[in-house]
């Protein structure tokens, strides 16, 4: 590969595809020995590891199959960015991208990351972008912590308070609602039942 990766960067579809196919075949044995769905799961990587994360996560529309919970790229750029076109399947949109990037990155340019956002984000779908003062094997402490954080949020999302206290609020209404229900219910057949009996007690004694 010839580096710097830049706009004018050629793609290798067949490689680039074989590499998605190695990565889904590893992700079909996680679901079928751990039980993990391909819903829970971050796919991501580093560099060219980023741009097949990235080819698998947002081309699997196309092919009928679970969206991720989520993708991850740190310094990578998006190949074959003319498969991306607009109006997305909705199951697309639920995989949010975590994309992190050196402003000194000598080997894939930042540029990469303007570019890739820009047609993903035409696209709907979410696109958390960061950049680093530092270079392409670099990193910067406060991208570790934003990426755990994206990755926390994106497998544990946070729950709305209020929304638990109204839906506890419909709840604790439809469940008072039914008891009701059902209390009027029995009352109704205890009253048939004391009808039933004085009835019978009045046919034994004739």
């Amino acid at each position: 590969m010839d580096w710097p990766i830049d706009h004018s960067i050629r793609d290798d579809p067949c490689g680039q595809l074989k590499a998605v196919k190695l990565l889904e075949e590893t992700i079909d044995k996680i679901e079928r020995e751990e039980g993990i769905p391909a819903s829970r799961i971050v796919v991501g990587g580093f560099a060219q590891g980023a741009a097949v994360a990235m080819l698998a996560a947002y081309s699997r529309c196309s092919r009928s199959l679970e969206p991720y919970a989520g993708c991850v790229s740190l310094s990578g750029w998006l190949p074959m960015r003319k498969r991306f076109k607009a109006n997305p399947a909705v199951s697309e949109t639920k995989s949010p991208l975590f994309w992190a990037h050196g402003l000194y990155d000598e080997k894939v340019l930042i540029e990469q990351q303007v570019l890739g956002v820009q047609k993903l984000s035409d696209r709907g779908i979410s696109v958390t972008a960061c950049s680093y003062p530092v270079g392409h094997e670099s990193f910067d402490s406060q991208e570790i912590v934003q990426m755990a954080q994206f990755m926390d949020e994106t497998l544990f999302p946070k729950v709305d308070v209020e929304s638990i206290h109204n839906a506890e609020v419909a709840d604790a209404e439809f469940l008072a609602s039914v008891e009701s229900l059902f209390d009027t219910n029995e009352r109704t057949t205890n009253a048939q039942k004391v009808g039933s009996y004085n009835h019978t007690s009045a046919y034994i004694t004739r």
